[in-house]
């Protein structure tokens, strides 16, 4: 499957080690999930221990809610399976401003819309192997302390497309991030990723991808790129 790219905020998320979920399926196709973890981006998790919140004084936590609907996941379903999912979060912790790096504002929040669909199967129901379209969308609106506001993402992949390798999976993905318009000078950054995944075997997947850059950092000034690498998957 393509790669994951970077979420819409002026740094990564927090790490959270500690914290929560709960997950509650109205029915089979419909879920709703919610989680709240503890959040410090300052935390040494070499040297972290035990369950205190807030170790300088408050606590800093970041909370996330999502809505999930299952297509034709059924036992039996004769349709075309999709899932597709809606949320948002919110962070408390202190977001320096991109203007004014001496203010901080406390607080971050943004919303999100994940979809994949199977369009084509190759084969009657339970058959894995066909062409599936996905997409997402995250945006933080906060502009003034979010690098990018904006990301999408959209693509498509197919299991078996090569003939006798039918637990193969080839993906395309395009990813487009839109810088916030307080950073003079940078606009927007696509990326156009190739990749193939080869079921070697059971238990390992060899999976060469192939990217191309455009307008890396946001900067028109800067050449496109290109990015050569592979991933390798063994289960035991």
């Amino acid at each position: 499957m393509p790669s994951r790219r970077t979420c819409p905020a002026s740094r990564p998320l927090p790490t959270r080690p500690g914290g929560g979920r709960v997950i509650a399926r109205s029915t089979d196709a419909l879920s709703l999930s919610a989680g709240a973890f503890y959040s410090d981006p300052a935390l040494d998790l070499l040297t972290a221990n035990g369950t205190e919140f807030g170790i300088r004084g408050s606590a800093r936590y970041f909370v996330i809610g999502e809505a999930g609907y299952r297509l034709n996941s059924e036992t039996g379903a004769t349709g075309l399976p999709g899932r597709y999912r809606a949320g948002g979060y919110y962070d408390s912790n202190a977001y320096t401003s991109l203007t004014n790096p001496g203010r901080q504002q406390t607080g971050n929040y943004g919303f999100f819309l994940l979809g994949e669909q199977m369009v084509y199967r190759e084969g009657g129901p339970g058959i894995g192997q066909g062409l599936s379209l996905f997409g997402v969308l995250i945006y933080a609106p906060q502009q003034r302390i979010n690098t990018l506001p904006w990301f999408v993402s959209a693509g498509a992949s197919y299991r078996g497309l090569v003939p006798g390798r039918v637990k193969d999976t080839a993906g395309f993905a395009l990813y487009y991030g839109g810088f916030s318009r307080d950073l003079p000078g940078q606009t927007y950054e696509l990326v156009l990723e190739w990749t193939y995944a080869i079921a070697v075997a059971r238990w390992l997947t060899v999976q060469p991808d192939l990217q191309y850059v455009i307008n890396p950092g946001g900067r028109s000034s800067v050449g496109s790129a290109v990015v050569v690498g592979a991933q390798l998957a063994v289960e035991f």
